[in-house]
């Protein structure tokens, strides 16, 4: 008889969670799979994020000019327009990475590019 009572009280319960089990046992659907992004250019100059911070700070000591425009990306070339300079030789001192490199100020942002033929290398 105690038995039957626990079983009686069993089935209700169960019955409430039969609906999520079912659920669960239905094959997936197949995921859309959104369109892929380009895939991210490679920074040809490691720069840390202290690094960054610090060549952005003498730079901005120099007051060099600046220029605005669309977005540029890494790997693109630098405008024509661009006042590309010769980092101070304090920076090239505290990170000697940027010595291959020239600079210009662009949407309030250091663009590092490389001398040899104008590639965007980094932007901080």
């Amino acid at each position: 008889m105690k038995r039957t009572m626990a079983i009686a009280a069993i089935v209700p319960i169960a019955m409430l969670f039969t609906p999520a089990l079912v659920a669960q046992g239905e094959p997936a659907q197949a995921q859309q799979s959104a369109p892929s992004d380009p895939p991210l250019t490679q920074h040809s100059i490691k720069i840390t994020a202290e690094q960054g911070h610090t060549i952005k700070q003498i730079v901005e000591d120099t007051h060099p000019p600046k220029s605005s425009g669309p977005e540029l990306k890494v790997g693109d070339k630098a405008p024509a327009d661009a006042t590309l300079q010769d980092f101070p030789e304090f920076a090239q001192q505290k990170v000697p990475a940027i010595k291959g490199y020239k600079f210009f100020v662009h949407n309030d942002r250091v663009v590092i590019v490389s001398r040899s033929d104008n590639t965007i290398a980094d932007i901080l």
